[in-house]
């Protein structure tokens, strides 16, 4: 199958690619941003845009091509027969539909029933994929979700009429480690009890693991190999692949090289924060973050790690100053940020600065890469070629080509984008940074390039880090020390290497476990 994207410069995304799945087979597609294989499953369902074309080929499924359909004659296919979950919830999930109701859609599309069974059978969905509490899930948007919640929301969106083949993009890059072993074991369970196939898309070959039959990697568009996981982790014949699965993060060893001593940035005390539930929709009161200190040093990084949920996301918001906790202190350069009047906050919270846990949704589409870059210089009031001229030696410092300055982000890939969000960030000259998830997206190789960007900008510029992952094994790679939060506390609290040796609390030794069952 050849897809080509008409263009000044048309090119191909996928060349010569055949395989097959059978009924309660699970096959893994492996490889890079940009390899083809989201244009894959688009493909698949006859979802390609307007500007794609499919040169050659064909889709057999249950002896009817697939390709030849038209839009109409699709229609009963999608979501039923063959399911897809996206590979970015917050970009797929409509933000103006409670969750359980876009559930519903697609049982309405499907199946003649009542309202009542719709609801009976959505809430068993979201039951299925690990949501305990999936009356309250059911009535939330999806703006109140975690992102691991808002994808197990599509999971549950996607299995709900039992479909035949479901096509899992990254379906769970945005889940802790936990949740994670949960979901992969009932996404097999499901190929049992269905009989399904499934097709797994994936940047981490972990989570293939003990669930693929077989595994096909693509790299630019081509399959360079295909057979059993274990044939290809093991022998490995194409240097990309070789490449993906030396590129596993692994436990910390040895401790972390001692640092000079640097003075605190940012001193966290006893944050508190809590969202008031809607009662008239039978949600009750949500205990975020409760009595939560930290202290993160100048050169040095601090981990925060837990399941989806837990208040990573909203402790980072509090200690950015983007929200204000209900109780609490967060000091930065000698000043407790929400004891400051409001024009001296805003020049004060400069100094963090939050890279966003998805970054397609948080740079503006319809700025230039130079635009989005002189933002916070604009903010601050420097003359037009100043800020022109720094945004691109940031760009350039951060390997973004400034030949590509008038570019918008949807040109770029994923490590693209995370990059172009550290040279925003940068641009505002910051003590600190708080990474949401800024790692969890990538391809192994991808990340392993930012995380040495990362050390790299940190001894440059003495920058404190707080590391916020649902991931053990990154957190180790890269922190001196580890919070692991569960429920809204910080229940351990130590060094990387003391952490993975000698877990102290039971949450620590359930990610550990976790980890090692991938």
């Amino acid at each position: 199958m050849d897809y080509y994207v008409d263009s000044k410069e048309p090119r191909s995304a996928i060349r010569n690619l055949s395989f097959s799945i059978s009924p309660g087979e699970i096959v893994g597609v492996l490889g890079e941003s940009g390899s083809g294989k989201s244009t894959l499953a688009l493909a698949l369902l006859g979802l390609l845009p307007g500007n794609a074309r499919i040169r050659a080929g064909s889709v057999l499924f249950r002896g009817q091509d697939l390709l030849r359909l038209s839009h109409d004659d699709f229609r009963p296919y999608r979501g039923a027969v063959i399911s897809l979950v996206f590979q970015e919830p917050a970009m797929a999930l409509n933000p103006v539909m409670r969750a359980g109701d876009q559930i519903s859609e697609v049982i309405r599309a499907h199946r003649h029933c009542s309202r009542t069974h719709r609801r009976e059978l959505a809430q068993e969905a979201l039951r299925g994929a690990r949501l305990s509490t999936a009356p309250e899930i059911y009535s939330a948007y999806p703006h109140e979700l975690s992102g691991g919640q808002q994808q197990r929301v599509m999971i549950a969106q996607a299995l709900v009429c039992k479909p035949a083949l479901l096509i899992a993009d990254e379906p769970t890059s945005a889940l802790d480690v936990t949740t994670q072993a949960e979901v992969l074991a009932y996404l097999k369970d499901s190929t049992t009890r269905l009989k399904a196939a499934i097709l797994m898309i994936t940047h981490d070959p972990t989570t293939l693991a003990g669930l693929a039959d077989r595994v096909l990697v693509l790299h630019e568009g081509e399959l360079v190999e295909y057979g059993s996981f274990a044939n290809v982790s093991e022998r490995p014949a194409h240097g990309y692949t070789r490449s993906v699965f030396s590129s596993i993060p692994k436990p910390p060893v040895t401790a972390i090289a001692h640092r000079e001593e640097q003075s605190d940035v940012l001193i966290a005390r006893r944050i508190s924060k809590k969202y008031s539930g809607k009662r008239w929709l039978g949600k009750r009161d949500v205990q975020a973050v409760s009595d939560v200190s930290l202290t993160l040093r100048a050169g040095s990084t601090t981990g925060l790690v837990g399941e989806s949920g837990c208040g990573k996301s909203t402790l980072a918001r509090c200690l950015a100053a983007i929200e204000r906790p209900d109780a609490g202190e967060v000091w930065v350069d000698g000043f407790d940020l929400f004891r400051l009047p409001s024009h001296e906050l805003r020049e004060r919270r400069r100094a963090v600065q939050l890279i966003f846990q998805n970054t397609a949704a948080a740079l503006n589409p319809w700025l230039t890469l130079e635009e989005i870059v002189a933002e916070p210089l604009a903010i601050s009031g420097l003359p037009l070629r100043q800020r022109r001229d720094q945004a691109r030696a940031l760009m350039e410092e951060l390997g973004l080509p400034v030949s590509r300055s008038t570019h918008r982000p949807t040109e770029l890939s994923g490590g693209q984008r995370q990059r172009l969000a550290l040279a925003r960030a940068l641009a505002a000259r910051p003590k600190i940074l708080v990474l949401d998830e800024a790692l969890s997206g990538l391809d192994l190789p991808v990340q392993a390039q930012i995380t040495k960007l990362l050390k790299n900008l940190q001894e440059s510029r003495a920058l404190a880090y707080l590391l916020i992952t649902h991931d053990l094994r990154t957190a180790g790679q890269i922190s001196d020390n580890i919070a692991v939060m569960q429920t809204g506390k910080i229940v351990e609290y130590r060094s990387a290497r003391e952490l993975f040796s000698e877990p102290q609390h039971e949450q620590t030794r359930s990610l550990l476990n976790a980890i090692r069952s991938l």
